[in-house]
């Protein structure tokens, strides 16, 4: 502009505003904290902040909220400085610290826990970097990245003084420090330039509030110097224009801000609020005060401008007025949710409902997936202004998601989601078991999936039919990842598929399985042999009941009930009986039975026992030989754990001896008296003895006894053999030794000691009890002068 050809009009006109154009809040008539409003800051959700002299204040239209140090993480209830970030975090400058506040979370900056070199903060700016630019009262500038500080101030950056009243950051990323005293500051990231009475045509060297035209302008309001406008290059005004006057001169300007026609919005101490604006290319001036508006203090502090172009005026003593010359507009369109943290499924249907004021034609509906950044996902184009749309929500994961709907005839009409609320791509879950195909017994049916990551619960679905037309079962929310069937029909095949879910929404249905319920098969009932059933031929053939569900069978034999080894054993068998040969003589067998189908295997029968028949010895003959009478006989078992053989003179027969497996002939030491003497014999094992052999008969006439001194190291057989619960030992030893005669298990272990200690030389007899032990073989071991025997000996109770 040539300041020769300027036309200054000053009008100062009484306006005559209709109904609906003012609002004033203060501390009585709503929850405004205070009545002093240093700053109001407009968020991308169209959320007004406001600092006050108590606390901050929030206002989404409808609501304030009210944040002092008694209720919030504000150190200090004095807010001078505040500024919006990219992410909407809140950075508010206090008499106590800078304060970042993300909507939950309050941090604390001071001079104690960071770099910050000053706790009293006069101005905010973030610049394009996101990097935030804090003013302090008496220490320069402070720069915070998120992470590290860096301190301009009058020790480092020449020109610079330490108070600072505002700052502000232009289109090009500049900084714009307002001083007290010393001129404006400009920071380029590299250089720093400082504008002053004394270098250039600023009226003013004390700097209060900073605003940047759409051409890039600076309007700046100062102490007693008004209000300066700087393009870069000149200054205008009371510098520029030395020679013409205008209402703002020489005064305080505290509050400068612009409107959508380009006017600006004047806040001074003790003139009030000034609108300045060119009309028809005149220069307009119009003050409002108590005689033309209900703004009825002369202190205004603050000036902010909304995108409905609502005038947002903060005074000093009389609270927030707004106003708006065409009718003040706090929400033109306003959402119905989401909720805060609210949970959308990626390809699940909702429904988005809207209220409407004053908005005609169509509208868009978009999705910002940074906290209202940007809206770069558009749902709906062109759809009816109705209040309601029907969307589907787009596989893009975000927790900081918010809804726009927007006047499609102006931009600038529009409506956000209050908070910010989530999508999440919930993931098709992984079926674990039943596998497809399977039998699957009804009392054991559990369908079971894998976790899947950002599921609250989970719909489960089973059908008799693959396109699940008719549902056995229909869970919609199963809190665990297993769900247990009952009470459905048996030898059915079903389907079953699987589907996580989240309050807002579901994710894809997973791959159908198919099952056949099937039942395990009983438990088998034995019929052959009975139980306990005893002299069962070596080739014994087994049998049991027939199961309805059993495909095939299972049979075990095992030579201890417990089953911790097999004998035999049997799978697969279709029929209910089997035969097994060479089964070991004498011996008792336990075994179970048990029925399988493509299910599985049922559970085994009760556990019956038999007991092999152990063969009669015969062809027992006797003869005396060396003065002594021999046996022998034929051994007609395989399994004997040895003999018995008794005798008889003149009164019953009883036993005199035993002999080892396959032993098959004895001699009669003891029948040294003339007569006749009766033989008989027959095998044990561990569970029976067989019958008597054949009797054989001996007549002695007479036998020279002979007193021997034992020269050799022996051990007799024991006698009972088997035995209960006690037996005779006998053995000899050449010498006087240290004598041990212990008894072991077969796995070796020590169960009794008989003898420990010195003897004398000669035959000695020992009596072992053992009504202690269990029955079974056992092995009994002398030791003596370095000699060691060992010998069997059976317990059979």
């Amino acid at each position: 502009m040539n300041k020769l050809s300027v036309l200054f009009v000053l009008l100062i006109s009484s306006l005559s505003l209709g109904q609906g154009n003012w609002i004033n809040f203060n501390s009585a008539s709503s929850r405004l904290p205070n009545n002093t409003i240093y700053q109001v800051v407009i968020d991308n959700q169209d959320i007004k902040w406001v600092a006050t002299g108590v606390g901050l204040g929030r206002f989404d239209g409808t609501n304030w909220t009210s944040y002092n140090k008694a209720n919030s993480g504000l150190p200090n209830n004095t807010v001078r400085g505040l500024a919006i970030d990219s992410k909407g975090n809140k950075w508010i400058g206090t008499d106590s610290g800078l304060v970042k506040f993300d909507g939950k979370n309050w941090t604390v900056f001071t001079k104690n826990n960071s770099s910050l070199p000053d706790n009293r903060i006069r101005g905010v700016a973030i610049d394009k970097d996101g990097f935030i630019w804090a003013g302090t009262k008496e220490a320069g500038v402070a720069r915070f990245d998120g992470y590290n500080w860096r301190i301009f101030d009058a020790s480092n950056t020449p020109g610079l003084v330490n108070f600072i009243n505002t700052v502000a950051v232009d289109a090009n990323n500049v900084k714009w420090i307002g001083t007290s005293g010393g001129g404006l500051g400009k920071f380029d990231g590299v250089n720093w330039t400082f504008y002053t009475k004394a270098n250039s045509y600023t009226a003013c060297n004390s700097f209060i509030s900073l605003v940047f035209d759409p051409k890039g302008v600076l309007w700046a309001g100062t102490y007693n110097g008004g209000l300066e406008m700087f393009d870069g290059t000149k200054w205008g005004w009371g510098s520029y224009f030395p020679h013409f006057s205008h209402p703002l001169e020489h005064k305080w300007v505290l509050g400068v801000a612009l409107d959508k026609n380009g006017a600006k919005w004047v806040g001074m101490n003790n003139f009030g609020l000034w609108k300045f604006e060119t009309v028809n290319g005149s220069e307009t001036w119009t003050q409002f005060d108590s005689l033309n508006s209900p703004v009825n203090d002369t202190c205004v502090v603050s000036v902010a401008v909304d995108k409905y172009n609502n005038k947002w005026i903060g005074t000093y003593t009389k609270g927030l007025f707004i106003y708006n010359e065409n009718g003040i507009v706090l929400k033109n369109l306003s959402l119905n949710g989401p909720e805060a943290g609210a949970k959308w499924a990626s390809g699940s249907s909702q429904r988005i409902t809207w209220t409407s004021k004053s908005i005609s034609g169509n509208v868009n509906i978009k999705l910002s997936l940074d906290e209202g950044a940007t809206y770069p996902i558009t749902l709906a184009s062109n759809t009816p202004n109705d209040g309601a749309e029907d969307i589907t929500v787009p596989a893009r994961e975000s927790d900081l998601c918010r809804i726009k709907v927007e006047s499609v005839a102006d931009t600038a009409l529009y409506g956000v989601s209050p908070s910010n609320f989530s999508i999440v791509i919930l993931k098709t879950p992984l079926l674990i078991s039943p596998k497809s195909g399977a039998s699957v017994d009804p009392s054991k049916l559990v369908l079971k999936w894998k976790k899947t990551d950002l599921a609250e619960s989970y719909a489960v679905k089973v059908s008799n039919d693959t396109g699940f037309t008719v549902l056995l079962i229909n869970e919609p929310a199963a809190a665990d990842t297993m769900l247990q069937l009952l009470n459905l029909s048996t030898n059915m095949k079903c389907y079953w598929k699987v589907q996580a879910r989240i309050s807002g929404g579901s994710g894809p249905w997973s791959e159908v399985r198919n099952f056949t319920i099937l039942p395990l098969p009983a438990a088998p009932l034995l019929k052959s042999p009975a139980n306990n059933a005893l002299n069962i031929e070596e080739n014994a053939s087994l049998s049991w009941n027939s199961l309805q569900n059993a495909a095939s069978y299972r049979i075990n034999i095992s030579e201890d009930e417990n089953f911790s080894s097999l004998a035999y054993s049997d799978s697969g068998l279709a029929s209910t009986s089997k035969e097994f040969k060479g089964l070991k003589n004498g011996l008792r067998y336990y075994w179970q039975v048990r029925g399988n189908n493509a299910t599985g295997a049922g559970p085994y029968s009760t556990v019956w026992s038999f007991t092999t028949k152990l063969y009669n010895p015969d062809s027992l003959r006797v003869a005396v030989e060396s003065q002594m009478v021999v046996l022998t006989w034929k051994d007609n078992t395989n399994n004997e754990a040895g003999f018995t053989i008794e005798r008889k003179s003149d009164a019953d027969f009883s036993q005199i001896g035993t002999t080892g497996p396959n032993q098959t002939s004895f001699t009669d030491t003891t029948a040294k008296a003339p007569g006749s003497y009766q033989y008989r014999v027959r095998a044990f094992t561990k569970d029976v003895q067989s019958g008597y052999s054949n009797a054989a008969s001996i007549s002695v006439t007479s036998m020279k006894e002979e007193k021997r001194v034992p020269v050799t190291f022996a051990l007799g057989q024991n006698y009972p053999n088997p035995f209960n619960p006690s037996t005779k030992i006998k053995y000899s030893i050449p010498n006087e030794e240290y004598v041990s005669l212990r008894i072991f298990n077969l796995l070796g272990s020590e169960v009794a000691t008989i003898v420990d200690g010195k003897q004398s030389a000669g035959e000695h007899v020992v009596v072992f009890d053992g009504s202690k032990l269990t029955s079974g073989m056992y092995l009994y071991r002398l030791e003596a002068g370095g000699n060691v025997i060992t010998k069997k000996l059976v317990l059979l109770k």
